[in-house]
Parts: C-alpha cells; structure tokens; sequence
C-alpha cells in the first residue's frame, strides 16, 4: 500500500472544492479552465462552403482574454441580459450549437464564483491564450496524464502539484528525488508529475491555501 505524501499535510486546504469545479482541486481546477478555454478557441468550425473570406478575428465572440474586458462591459447586466447579449455577439450563432452551449455554460459557471476566484480564473484563461500553441499542446499532454488516473489517485497528484509549485526550487528538486516521495507515486503519477511541473511556467502564479478555500 502506498504511504501519505511528506507535502500531503501541507495540503489540508489546498484541496478546497470551488462553486465550479466540484471536488476537483484547485491546480486540477486550473488546468481543466486552460482546457477549456483553448477548446473554445482553436476548435476548427464545421467544413463549409464559404463565398465570402472568413471575419476578422475581432468579430469572433469573447473567449480569452476578450473575455474579461467583456464582461466588464455587461457588469451592471442580469445573468439574462448577459445570456442575450453573448447570443447576439457576431460570429457566435455561427458556432457549432456544443460550442454556443459551451460558451454559455462557462459564462453560467464565472457568474456563480465569487469576485476573487472568477478574476483568477479569467486570469488563467488568459495565461492559456498567450501560450504557443505547442506550449498548450504540452499543457494538454499533462492534463491528459492527469485525467488517465483514478479519481483518488487524480486528486492526489493535484494536490502534489499545487504544494509542490509554492516550494522555493531547492525544497521542491530535494522533496521530488527524496525515496519517500518517489515511492508515494506510481511511475505513470510521477511521469504526470513531472509532466504538470514541466508546464507550470506557463501558469499564473498559484493562490495561497486562504486564498483558494475563501471565507
């Protein structure tokens, strides 16, 4: 049987759940946001004759970091009125319907956060669109390692991960080579490990525990 983490007690509210991710941790969080957010950007459109050349990127509906500025533009607005007004933003009744209902949901799931968590969560999505797009190929690669393991095994990781990119790079180099971490993880949650640790300079700098668990 495997052993508990020597970082896992410094976890005890890392492991929040957030209004919008469940009991995903607040690393997982992040990385399934980034995911999100590159979804909505680069999925191609259905293959269709086209006789006039495709819009402007600027007619494309808020994603990204057109997000943000948006809703600070429908701020005053009700849930409703926003639903509406994205309904009618150009371009976005010629998204696939998944993608118009994607896009709703997430607009759903920013109103339901609190102030602090959805600014940091729009400021991760903006993290993901400045990204290249092999560094957001990597961020896929190690969210798809992340999500490959079981649940419990999944939220251990995240947890790993999250205490692990708050370590000065000294502590954090000695915890990841010590036996006792190594043998805590399976070989495939220390290649994902390393994988998500690979990518974390593409990522914001992470909230402290009080931050992520709120008041």
């Amino acid at each position: 049987m495997k052993h508990s983490s020597p970082i896992r007690k410094q976890d005890a509210q890392a492991g929040a759940a957030t209004p919008a991710c469940g009991r995903v941790p607040a690393a997982a969080c992040a990385l399934l946001f980034f995911c999100m957010a590159a979804h909505a950007q680069t999925a191609p459109p259905p293959h269709q004759p086209q006789p006039h050349p495709p819009p402007a990127q600027s007619t494309n509906p808020p994603v990204g970091p057109h997000l943000g500025k948006w809703l600070s533009a429908h701020e005053n607005e009700t849930p409703e009125q926003q639903q509406r007004a994205l309904a009618h933003e150009p371009g976005f009744s010629q998204l696939p319907p998944e993608q118009q209902q994607h896009m709703r949901d997430k607009l759903t799931q920013l109103n339901h956060m609190p102030p602090g968590q959805r600014e940091r969560t729009l400021a991760r999505m903006e993290a993901m669109e400045r990204l290249t797009p092999d560094q957001r190929q990597q961020v896929r690669g190690a969210l798809a390692g992340l999500g490959s393991l079981p649940p419990d095994r999944r939220r251990a990781v995240a947890r790993s991960f999250h205490s692990l990119r708050m370590m000065p790079p000294q502590q954090r180099e000695q915890v990841m080579s010590s036996a006792d971490f190594r043998s805590t993880y399976s070989e495939a949650e220390l290649n994902t490990i390393n994988s998500l640790m690979a990518v974390d300079p593409y990522l914001p700098p992470p909230a402290r525990p009080h931050a992520e668990a709120g008041h």
